[in-house]
């Protein structure tokens, strides 16, 4: 019988890389089936089965099969303090080193491994211990690590092999709650070609962390900061003058630093996708330019979300002009009063200016503020989209003043039409009033969606769930959008 040549056996084996079930099968047909699937299951499987699906005898067998490639060295200083290994059972030495086929485990999944193993391990010393051997294992085994999350206190930085893991990752992702300014250093050191740097939960200024930054080459493409507090003067600083000419992506959750980031964006090359920034101030400065250095330097940007005051509603003109690839836009509104009924329809011009100089390729709005405007804006607006496609229109109000039972009919009009919009919630009985059955008939849902705090969607993704105490009425069309 012929066999596969090499290079066919591993696009199959590729396509079926999601499909745990299909490569166990594929590990019985032989031993070159087998010696091609067995990496693909231990570098994209084992730790999420591990921890969330795997039984516990199981779990404690893949835990005990990891620990049987610690050195002898490791051996002895944890027998010398007492720590002593279950053995395999049956006790045979595996035939491949699966540790070369893994990706690097998070601090959670060290910690699952000590708990399921070592349940009688007695004080904190001792387990501090364990974790050091277990992370050198990985450290001095794994081979091709491109992503790792730190988020321990041990020093990895000077463990054998952290040379040369840690010079070529593509992603690093930081808890600063758990790494303090020293490791961060040692990282600085070592960490200098990155391609994503992701930094959670900052709240005060770190040296190690701006020498770490600052470290980088300017091939970065992906830089991602969560804040606990919007003053960090140093952090702030330190994305003024850097340098990132590649940069796709830029998300900043929490820090306020709207001049800042109009800096660092003015230093790129125009190859920005992506950029979203959230903060819960309700004052800031500086918003008009980050708009400006967008509008000026990001050519190729298709998500954006920012904030803006009325007084900056005629950057997003030049904002639409320049950027044609736009395709999603969420403007949240800062420095705005509070509830006023003398503003008049102030909201009007935001929406005539999305009337006239939205890209087609923009199919996604989002305005979220307290900004009334006319039926006849509103209307305008629609209109404009008849002959370009628009998914999503949302509008979020707190104050019940600035939208109308008027409004409410001209969005049903539109929604029969295939657009998705969404309101505050308080609205649903004066829209309901304005819905006759045929809509109704016609598929039309009212959905309620809550939310409560602000978070990302996940790390690298460069969206983000929206923060807020309201809670809004999502009204959901047929899909296919206005056409």
């Amino acid at each position: 019988m012929t066999e596969l040549n090499l290079d066919c056996l591993n696009l199959i084996i590729d396509e079926l890389k999601s499909d745990k079930n299909s490569l166990y099968s594929c590990l019985l047909i032989n031993k070159r089936w087998c010696n091609v699937v067995v990496p693909i299951l231990w570098r994209k499987h084992v730790w999420c089965d591990s921890v969330e699906y795997i039984r516990e005898p199981k779990k404690k067998r893949l835990f005990r099969t990891i620990l049987s490639f610690l050195p002898s060295s490791s051996r002895q200083l944890l027998s010398d303090n007492e720590i002593f290994i279950p053995p395999i059972i049956p006790e045979t030495s595996p035939t491949l080193n699966y540790i070369n086929f893994c990706s690097f485990p998070r601090d959670d999944i060290i910690k699952v491994i000590i708990k399921a193993i070592f349940k009688k391990i007695n004080g904190d010393d001792k387990k501090k211990i364990l974790e050091q051997e277990i992370y050198k294992l990985f450290i001095s085994q794994c081979k091709n690590i491109k992503e790792i999350y730190l988020q321990t206190s041990q020093p990895l930085m000077e463990f054998p092999g952290a040379s040369e893991i840690f010079s070529q990752l593509y992603s690093l992702r930081i808890d600063m709650k758990s790494v303090n300014s020293e490791i961060l250093y040692g990282m600085a050191e070592l960490c200098k070609d990155l391609n994503s740097l992701s930094i959670y939960n900052c709240s005060k200024d770190n040296v190690g962390l701006i020498s770490l930054i600052n470290s980088q080459k300017k091939h970065l493409k992906e830089l991602y900061i969560y804040t606990i507090k919007k003053d960090i003067e140093e952090l702030k600083q330190c994305l003024a003058v850097s340098e990132f000419p590649e940069l796709k992506i830029l998300g900043v959750t929490g820090l306020s630093c709207f001049k800042e980031l109009a800096m660092l964006i003015e230093k790129t090359k125009g190859n920005i996708l992506r950029l979203y920034v959230y903060t819960v101030e309700k004052f800031a400065e500086n918003t008009e330019m980050l708009i400006q250095a967008v509008s000026n330097n990001c050519p190729k940007i298709k998500f954006l979300r920012t904030y803006i005051e009325p007084k900056g509603f005629s950057d997003i003109k030049s904002l639409l002009l320049n950027c044609k690839k736009l395709e999603k836009l969420r403007l949240d509104g800062i420095n705005c009063p509070l509830f006023d009924q003398n503003d008049g329809n102030i909201g009007d011009e935001l929406l005539n200016i999305l009337t006239k100089f939205s890209p087609d390729s923009l199919i996604d709005i989002t305005i979220s503020e307290d900004w009334e405007c006319s039926i006849d804006a509103l209307t305008r607006f629609f209109e404009s989209r008849r002959e370009r496609t628009l998914y999503d229109f949302n509008i979020i109000h707190q104050n019940l003043y600035y939208l109308s039972i008027n409004h409410c009919e001209i969005v049903n009009t539109y929604i029969n039409e295939g657009i998705e919009i969404s309101l505050n919630r308080d609205l649903n009985h004066k829209l309901n009033n304005s819905l006759d059955q045929s809509n109704k008939n016609h598929g039309l849902k009212c959905l309620y969606r809550f939310q409560a705090a602000a978070k990302p969607v996940s790390p690298n993704s460069g969206e983000f769930e929206i923060v807020t105490d309201r809670s809004f009425l999502a009204i959901a069309a047929r899909p296919g959008g206005l056409h």
